[in-house]
């Protein structure tokens, strides 16, 4: 097992590398995702994954270990669920990354505070298997290593996404009850999202502008539509722009703890049991909107994966080498939406 010592000081190097060197780091992901790379990564996986298959396996332990965001993370479960599906294994998946952990000398399986497992008929309790043994999961430390020798793992819409996933899971009922406290189900039908990403997304995203953002929400406002504007972000600053523009009255927000100017919240040293909770928290709220304006980021995408029929308008697009799924589904539906109203 990884000791504490050594998880504190590898997570505070890749910190350090990320904040100093923005543009290596971002040269570094476009690296990581050249096929060659994707191939050569993912080529120990498919190897256990093939002896697992020549021992009669039946079920795949995957452990998701990398260091990411919470959508980010979520989506390499998607990914891990997609690749089961796809090859008939029985997925048992944990995810024990440390950016959420409560405890980084015990790695957990966070996932299922959030998250509780469907039992599909004729299956009962093959989900609930527990695999003692850690060195019998998969390890899955990022999206490259889900290449699994070149599969292509993705679903083919979000409405596929949103079908594989709840055939799976399911938000744990306390979550929706949290949820309602900022914003029920039916104050959502007049209620319009904002999820504005900043701080280090330049690095993998065209940098949207704030007022570019307040066009939109002018726009939509101006249609009567909607009677308050919820409003997501990991910018303090792009909240108070918001709030001296619309008034108290008419913005909503989670009164998130764990954000900081100028730095991504899920790298930035906190309570990581709050930073899970308010992600948890932000992307239920998010699916629940009539319209949401978004930057591009794993979060508000899983509102959408949550929520296929949500309406969505993009400020902007993620650069090259990190455009993927769910973002390449996302835009795509948004560049035809808009085009069949005249908007672009």
């Amino acid at each position: 097992m990884v000791s504490l010592r050594y998880r504190k000081f590898h997570q505070g190097v890749r910190q350090y590398f990320r904040n100093t060197w923005p543009r290596l780091h971002h040269l570094q992901i476009r690296v990581r995702g050249l096929p060659l790379l994707q191939k050569v990564s993912a080529f120990r996986n498919y190897a256990r994954i093939r002896l697992a298959a020549l021992r009669g396996q039946t079920q795949l332990p995957i452990e998701i270990s990398g260091e990411a965001g919470f959508g980010g993370l979520l989506t390499q479960v998607l990914m891990a669920l997609h690749y089961c599906e796809s090859h008939g294994w029985i997925p048992l998946i944990k995810v024990s990354s440390p950016t959420y952990a409560s405890d980084l000398s015990r790695p957990e399986d966070w996932f299922t505070t959030y998250f509780e497992s469907v039992k599909s008929e004729g299956q009962e309790g093959q989900q609930a298997t527990v695999v003692h043994d850690s060195k019998s999961y998969l390890p899955i430390r990022s999206q490259f290593s889900l290449a699994l020798a070149g599969y292509e793992i993705e679903p083919a819409s979000i409405a596929a996404a949103n079908a594989l996933f709840l055939k799976h899971f399911r938000i744990r009922g306390n979550w929706l009850i949290d949820a309602d406290a900022t914003l029920t189900t039916e104050a959502g039908h007049r209620t319009l999202g904002v999820h504005y990403r900043g701080t280090d997304k330049w690095i993998e995203a065209q940098p949207a502008e704030w007022a570019t953002v307040r066009a939109q929400v002018d726009q939509q406002l101006d249609s009567g539509r909607f009677t308050h504007v919820f409003v997501a972000t990991d910018e303090p600053d792009f909240l108070d722009y918001m709030v001296n523009i619309y008034g108290r009255a008419k913005i909503l927000d989670l009164d998130c703890k764990e954000i900081y100017s100028g730095q991504a919240t899920h790298f930035a040293s906190g309570n990581r049991a709050q930073k899970g909770r308010e992600a948890m928290l932000t992307i239920i709220i998010l699916s629940r909107c009539r319209l949401l304006i978004r930057t591009a980021s794993h979060l508000s995408a899983w509102a959408k994966i949550l929520n296929p029929y949500l309406e969505v308008k993009m400020v902007n697009k993620p650069l090259p080498g990190s455009f993927h799924f769910p973002e390449t589904a996302i835009w795509k539906e948004f560049q035809s939406v808009a085009a069949r109203s005249g908007d672009v």
